[in-house]
């Protein structure tokens, strides 16, 4: 995992240098969704971060709350003191679409994606996101 995480810091540091912006990861695992403690998270690594000549923001999700989604937008916005720029190396599903347009600019790999904004609910008793088409489809 060491290997890893150097590799990455190293790729980080390059997309720095190329950008000249400071360059946050937001990295969620196909089971991790956006979610109120992604907005803690990312709050606690902006408020060490300068950004006031702008931003970018490498973003990997397959979506989540949109809500928090907006919340981490307008955040993001916010602090990111010249320009908002997200880097999309694979996926920006749902929500994670919602973030992205967000910026002032995207920059995506040729098989980067970004998807239909899907809402989804948080069902507490399985702990899990539901699809909002999926329940209504059911209520039809």
């Amino acid at each position: 995992m060491r290997v890893f995480s150097e590799a990455a810091e190293s790729v980080l540091r390059e997309l720095e240098g190329a950008a000249g912006l400071p360059i946050v990861p937001l990295l969620f695992s196909p089971r991790r969704y956006i979610d109120p403690g992604a907005v803690d998270s990312v709050y606690t690594v902006l408020r060490e971060v300068d950004a006031s000549r702008g931003l970018g923001v490498v973003l990997f999700s397959m979506g989540g709350d949109v809500n928090e989604a907006y919340l981490l937008a307008t955040l993001l916005q916010d602090m990111a003191g010249g320009r908002l720029v997200f880097y999309i190396p694979r996926y920006a599903k749902s929500a994670a679409t919602l973030l992205a347009l967000s910026g002032d600019e995207v920059v995506m790999l040729p098989v980067a994606e970004l998807g239909p904004v899907d809402p989804v609910i948080y069902d507490s008793k399985t702990e899990r996101y539901i699809p909002l088409a999926s329940i209504l489809e059911v209520l039809d």
